[in-house]
């Protein structure tokens, strides 16, 4: 990125959004790219040298978001459910660009590990998860399918269901009653 104008890169972030829900992305053309931001190609120019540059550029905006999101509006709460029900909101805000993200990212899956390393840091306050650590990936990466299966229809089921079930999961974790099972 040449330049930094946040209201070019917001608007090449919006037609990227775009043109990858129609899943054009990699056929579109810069002329293409810029009509559908509403800028011209010499401001594309000043900022990018390519369109390859505005993905990565995408990429890094949003694993920014995702890390500042999930190391700092947490720890306000007391309980993880609570933190839990944030990070739905914010990611059911974002759907569009979490969505285009995970879709930009399916083979190296930044977007999964972003998100186990959100909720081991909500859950790391209530339990102490270098002990149980088998018993909390186990219990993260499920949560993780639950909501990426949400985010993938659109969050039409409401997030007090994944909350329950999610809190459901989570006091028994955190009451220890796994770790102390005989197998």
């Amino acid at each position: 990125m040449k330049k930094n104008n946040n209201t070019a890169r917001r608007k090449l972030f919006y037609a990227l959004e775009m043109l990858t829900i129609d899943q054009r992305e990699k056929e579109a053309s810069v002329v293409e790219f810029c009509r559908v931001a509403g800028i011209s190609r010499n401001t594309f120019y000043a900022h990018y040298n390519n369109l390859g540059e505005v993905i990565e550029d995408y990429k890094k905006y949003k694993s920014a978001g995702l890390q500042e999101f999930a190391s700092k509006k947490f720890f306000f709460k007391k309980h993880f459910i609570g933190r839990l029900s944030s990070f739905l909101d914010y990611l059911k805000d974002n759907f569009c660009g979490v969505n285009v993200y995970n879709r930009l990212n399916q083979s190296d899956l930044p977007f999964t590990q972003l998100m186990y390393e959100a909720i081991y840091n909500m859950m790391s306050p209530n339990i102490h998860l270098k002990s149980d650590i088998v018993i909390a990936s186990f219990y993260i990466y499920g949560l993780i399918k639950i909501i990426d299966v949400w985010l993938t229809s659109g969050c039409k089921e409401p997030k007090e269901i994944i909350l329950d079930n999610a809190k459901i999961a989570f006091d028994v974790i955190s009451a220890g009653l796994l770790s102390k099972m005989n197998y």
